[in-house]
């Protein structure tokens, strides 16, 4: 679960390079991150007027063509910047003898890293070995469906098994944020993954696109979460008049963001038969997401002291959103006052090291007053659980620094204790992180990173704790 509010580094770990006589060209190659994993990286440099023009491409990062600064060659050194993003990150690399190669230091905030680049005339793809490919042994429909309360049409993808149904069915609800129905994130789609996995095994599958990004209608900012909850309504609507579907065996599989809707539909709609939580939240968000910031700066490497510092005042903050009676250009106001004081109190050496900046806290200031966000910090996910009676499988990635697995699956635990839920499983999955990756370091920036998609022992246990109570 992503949080406006935390994301120091949500355009992090950025590169480039060079190289010494003529560096002109393409260049590819990785910066090295703890745990000898790689952010792989693209360069393009050319000189234009005597002056050095250059772009990088990060595809694990989604970032392309993103312009370099400063850029100097000089003898065999070549050094690149680049303005605008958090932690200042810099490039010194030195050219080899034959001009192939490029190798130096890599610096942002207060770590410094290793790099090395190599010139290429193929440009740079990620590997994505998960990612399904055909023929398909199912069938796979694209389909559309209404949201009359909103007079919207929510689009998604309608995967069938072979054989005879009625089929067990899930319905996919997404993290935080606008999501497309495979739930895309730096190349991987974790939803299209789990959803060829389990019509492999008979059952059959619905995904569909946020309100108001791809091909679904609507505005997604200015949503709320109840209104996210009344979409995977109509969803579950649509699945009740599908001869494939056995109406008696309709799930939902919520991950993240998605596990807290999943609870919240399941509490208001008869005909949703059991629940698959994937890091789903258990403790009030507010707790969540203040917890959540502090484990990001911590597994960045920042101390104690400056992240107390950074994230003075956080609390209050997050008063100030949820109360209601705010407007949204008032709370923007006291917002951006609130941070300015905050940055006054800090050193340009704690500004830089912390990742923050200006440009960064306004845009997350401008995510944190919409609607969307405002009623996600007011839920309170154990009101929702302690109203579930039907079967719940929730997983937790051991490595997970944005919905951590133990306050969460404890919460969870006490919520469905209290619905007197005679059929729990919560498990905490060793080494996978949010997006239930094998991971070194649980952080977001190395997401991207890792060419597995989505763990397959996660799969297995999703798949199996489905067929012992829903398939004949």
């Amino acid at each position: 679960m992503k949080s406006p509010l935390t994301l120091l580094s949500a355009s992090c770990f950025l590169a480039l390079s060079a190289a010494a006589v003529d560096p002109t060209g393409m260049w590819k190659g990785a910066i090295i991150l703890p745990g000898n994993a790689e952010l792989k990286i693209q360069i393009q440099l050319e000189e234009s007027d005597q002056a050095w023009k250059g772009s990088i491409d990060i595809p694990a990062q989604g970032l392309s063509g993103f312009a370099l600064s400063e850029i100097s060659v000089e003898a065999d050194r070549v050094r690149f910047a680049m303005a605008g993003i958090p932690g200042n990150p810099r490039f010194d690399g030195k050219l080899s003898e034959d001009g192939k190669t490029i190798a130096g230091d890599f610096e942002q905030g207060p770590q410094k890293l290793s790099f090395r680049l190599e010139s290429t005339e193929e440009a740079l793809t990620l590997n994505r070995p998960q990612t399904p490919k055909p023929p398909f042994p199912y069938q796979s429909k694209e389909v559309t469906f209404p949201n009359d309360n909103a007079k919207i049409a929510l689009a998604g993808t309608f995967l069938i098994p072979e054989g005879e149904g009625p089929f067990p069915t899930v319905l996919f609800a997404t993290g935080s944020g606008p999501q497309d129905r495979d739930e895309t994130l730096v190349g991987h789609k974790p939803f299209l993954v789990i959803a060829d996995y389990l019509a492999r095994q008979g059952v059959a599958s619905l995904r569909y696109d946020d309100r108001g990004f791809a091909e679904s209608e609507g505005d997604h900012l200015n949503s709320t979460v109840d209104d996210f909850a009344e979409d995977a309504i109509a969803a579950i609507q649509f699945l009740t008049q599908q001869p494939q579907v056995n109406r008696d065996a309709i799930g939902i599989v919520g991950h993240s963001e998605g596990g807290l809707s999943g609870p919240k539909v399941a509490a208001q709609e008869d005909e949703v038969d059991f629940l698959v939580l994937l890091a789903p939240p258990g403790v009030p968000l507010k707790d969540l997401l203040a917890r959540q910031h502090r484990d990001i700066m911590r597994a960045q490497g920042l101390g104690n002291d400056l992240i107390d510092l950074a994230i003075s005042g956080l609390d209050e903050d997050l008063d100030l959103v949820i109360d209601a009676s705010i407007s949204q250009k008032e709370l923007r106001k006291q917002l951006m006052a609130r941070s300015k004081v905050r940055i006054k109190a800090m050193s340009a050496e704690q500004i830089e090291a912390s990742g923050m900046s200006e440009e960064l806290i306004a845009q997350n200031i401008r995510m944190t007053v919409t609607p969307w966000f405002r009623s996600l910090t007011r839920e309170v996910p154990a009101r929702h659980l302690e109203n579930i009676s039907i079967p719940v499988l929730a997983l937790f990635g051991e490595m997970d620094i944005q919905v951590a697995a133990e306050p969460n699956s404890n919460a969870i635990q006490e919520a469905l204790r209290k619905a007197a839920n005679p059929d729990v499983e919560i498990k905490t999955l060793p080494q996978l992180n949010h997006l239930f990756q094998h991971s070194e370091t649980g952080l977001m920036t190395e997401y991207g990173t890792i060419e597995e998609t989505f763990a397959p022992e996660a799969l297995e246990e999703i798949g199996a704790w489905i067929k012992v109570r829903f398939q004949k």
